[in-house]
């Protein structure tokens, strides 16, 4: 694993969204992605963790691995077979949204919440866009927390997501810090986590952590991207 070995990762946008391939400013067109790699420059940034697991995203409960379990029961055979799957887990998710408990502890303090979802990211998210840092070695955690919405507020929040304005929905609260913990006093024995899209069994127990600039990558020289630009 490169974080380990301290190798230089080079990361391809091959997958749906492409979200740390997008913060590494690389560009989604494969060959194109190619191209800037072969020209890039190795540089250190932040990587996170879940237990000791690394994650260079997000890690998340609740909304997202509703949604991700009901993706991974339907077939589908292509990048756009995908997206359309993910589609109709939305439509399911939304009909029923998550509300569960959990305890949020940070900074000495322990924060007892109801949400339908946590999200904690590598950095924190920038607006404008789709949800992704803009930065990657400032060395902290953002901590997002979805309160218990129905169906209507939850499709608002969606739509909010997707045009980059999420920070105008009053249904989540944002944190910025350089470590948590997580616990979840009513969790399911069959309760799901989601880290950098996959899915993993919540443990009732989740410390997560930043590791500044321990994950070195190659990505584009800034003339390049500033072109593209």
């Amino acid at each position: 694993m490169a974080f380990e070995c301290g190798k230089p990762l080079a990361v391809l946008p091959a997958g749906t969204m492409n979200m740390f391939a997008r913060a590494l400013n690389l560009p989604l067109e494969l060959e194109a992605a190619l191209e800037a790699l072969a020209g890039g420059d190795v540089k250190s940034i932040d990587i996170a963790t879940a237990n000791g697991r690394p994650f260079v995203y997000q890690f998340s409960v609740g909304v997202h691995a509703r949604l991700v379990r009901i993706r991974e029961t339907m077939t589908y055979r292509s990048r756009i077979g995908k997206i359309l799957a993910s589609v109709r887990a939305i439509a399911s998710t939304v009909s029923r949204p998550p509300n569960f408990e959990a305890e949020i502890h940070y900074n000495g303090t322990v924060e007892k919440r109801r949400a339908s979802g946590i999200a904690v990211s590598n950095n924190m998210l920038a607006e404008g866009h789709l949800p992704y840092a803009e930065g990657l070695d400032g060395g902290v955690l953002g901590v997002y927390v979805a309160a218990p919405m129905g169906p209507w507020a939850l499709i608002k929040l969606a739509f909010n997501l997707m045009r980059g304005h999420w920070r105008e929905s009053p249904m989540v609260s944002e944190r910025v810090v350089p470590e948590l913990r997580l616990t979840f006093p009513r969790r399911r024995g069959s309760a799901k986590a989601v880290i950098d899209g996959e899915l993993m069994k919540l443990p009732p127990e989740t410390v997560l952590k930043v590791h500044h600039k321990a994950l070195r990558v190659i990505a584009p020289k800034p003339e390049a991207v500033a072109v593209r630009r």
